[in-house]
């Protein structure tokens, strides 16, 4: 068994739910398959530190994503559904 595997949480889909996050920001290659969200990443890409500073809590990058998934896998979460303020929050603390 991995040493990650043994620190989530039992039943850790359980008590998950969906999350909603606003505008993610694709990082590292990442890249839609949806050729008009592609276009529109390309386009909003440069815009992204203006977006985040103007909209902070609608905007998030899929790093955050899988970090705050990581964070309510191994310690769960309050609510059942993350808004991105809550992925920011729980991205900033793994």
């Amino acid at each position: 068994m991995s040493p990650a595997r043994g620190r989530i949480r039992p039943r850790a889909a359980d008590s998950c739910g969906p999350g909603r996050p606003g505008f993610v920001q694709p990082l590292k290659g990442v890249r839609s398959k949806t050729a008009l969200y592609q276009a529109l990443y390309t386009v909003a890409g440069p815009l992204f530190p203006l977006l985040r500073r103007l909209f902070p809590k609608h905007v998030t990058t899929t790093e955050n994503v899988g970090r705050a998934m990581i964070e309510v896998a191994v310690r769960g979460y309050e609510t059942r559904v993350l808004e991105n303020p809550d992925i920011n929050r729980l991205a900033e603390e793994r």
